[in-house]
């Protein structure tokens, strides 16, 4: 009980912050503006994924390792982090550009710098509430994760209450969420004494690690963004403004479900599942796991479709007292675009096979051929119909959780007991 309480503390505000964000965003942003700072959010993700993607998996994987030096691990951590964010600011400038060249949005490179921080902050989020995981610090945890939901919810909203509906509001309220949370995180950082310099050996060690280890992440994050945030972009480009508007915030409303479950589901099998993972001796033991896996996830499966049920059962009664008349036909969208964002935490549970054998490189490609299969239908549904597109969300999570549960278990459990000597290795 006193591991689970605080994730509940936690889930439960992060909750009704989110109740309180949804219903400001749909009285004071109209729908045309709001797909715009929805693709901006769905761009403070790349550091996460990709740049930092390596060294917050690393983190995941040895934090428990390093407990007899977690002051040095902790300083190599954040100093690491900086340097990886001046690769950051490249990519996010050319994609920048790229995006002011599509559609002429001049306010695009304007928005470079909010961008870059708000990166900046909700990957040094990740790692913090990593870090508190792994130690199973779970009351602090679910402070940290409750203060930087709040500022993630309300600042920008608050932005607009203040300056008016633009998106320089939207994206200057996340970025004073960013900021918040950097300061957060370099507390935390500080209260472990991080400016302790590690031996030059051991640095040696943890940077070799980090590029064998943590290069394949990269393509990993590439696949998990594609899968998670591609869809807004097709929406965009293939529909009107209203209508993307529309999808994006049934995206931002019915996200909820899935993301609590996964995440809960995950704190719940995290770190215990590492440290079994860590005793497996031959192939029987990894079969044990892969069926571990296989309930958790088919249970994340069902309380997703039960819940998403739910919730658009109910949608058409939140108008107009929680959502504001404007998003009224958003509510029939509530079913299919929470499944589209439930396909990464449904596989994830059978990544940590392959992440628990150090086989980072099979999970890229798994991911991979995940996101190309998912990303080719729903070019191909967009281009037929709006409905076709709804149709394809709902059929595309079941298939890709079995599509990705084919291949990490044709991958992880390969060879028997030479598996293990792999790992060992």
């Amino acid at each position: 009980m006193r591991q689970v309480l605080p994730l509940i503390c936690h889930h439960a505000f992060s909750l009704g912050i989110g109740i309180l964000g949804i219903k400001l965003v749909s009285s004071w942003v109209p729908p045309q503006l709001y797909i715009q700072y929805t693709l901006f959010l769905t761009l403070t993700t790349v550091g996460s994924l990709l740049t930092h993607s390596g060294l917050t998996n690393h983190l995941i994987r040895y934090w428990q390792r390093e407990a007899g030096q977690r002051r040095a691990y902790a300083g190599f951590i954040w100093h690491q982090g900086w340097w990886l964010s001046l690769p950051l600011a490249g990519l996010l400038l050319g994609i920048c550009v790229l995006r002011f060249s599509w559609d002429g949005l001049a306010q695009w490179l304007w928005v470079f710098p909010l961008l870059w921080l708000g990166n900046l902050g909700y990957t040094a989020w990740m790692m913090a509430g990593t870090a508190l995981n792994a130690q199973e610090r779970n009351w602090w945890f679910c402070l940290l994760g409750s203060l930087c939901n709040a500022g993630r919810s309300l600042l920008p909203v608050g932005m607009v209450w203040v300056g008016g509906a633009t998106l320089m509001a939207l994206c200057g309220g996340f970025t004073l969420y960013a900021l918040l949370a950097l300061a957060i995180t370099g507390v935390l950082y500080a209260g472990l004494g991080f400016k302790q310099a590690p031996a030059v050996e051991k640095r040696q060690v943890w940077r070799k690690e980090l590029q064998e280890f943590g290069r394949p992440f990269i393509w990993i994050g590439i696949g998990g963004w594609l899968v998670q945030y591609a869809d807004r972009w097709i929406v965009d480009f293939f529909f009107s403004g209203h209508q993307a508007g529309l999808y994006s915030l049934a995206v931002n409303m019915a996200s909820f479900v899935p993301a609590m479950a996964g995440s809960v589901l995950l704190q719940w099998i995290f770190p215990r599942f590492f440290r079994q993972a860590d005793q497996a001796r031959n192939g029987d033991d990894w079969r044990v796991l892969a069926r571990r896996c296989d309930r958790i996830a088919f249970a994340f499966m069902g309380i997703s479709v039960a819940g998403l049920g739910v919730l658009w059962a109910m949608g058409p009664y939140l108008v107009p007292w929680l959502i504001d008349s404007q998003y009224l036909e958003a509510m029939p969208l509530l079913f299919s675009a929470g499944l589209a964002m439930a396909v990464v935490p449904m596989n994830q549970f059978h990544y940590l096979l392959l992440q628990c054998q150090h086989d980072s490189l099979n999970i890229a490609k798994t991911m991979l051929i995940v996101a190309a299969f998912k990303l080719i239908g729903t070019v191909v549904a967009a281009w037929f119909s709006w409905s076709v597109f709804l149709m394809w969300l709902v059929a595309s999570f079941f298939a890709c959780a079995f599509l990705g549960r084919f291949l990490v278990w044709r991958l992880a459990l390969r060879g028997g007991c030479a598996v293990t000597d792999r790992v060992k290795d």
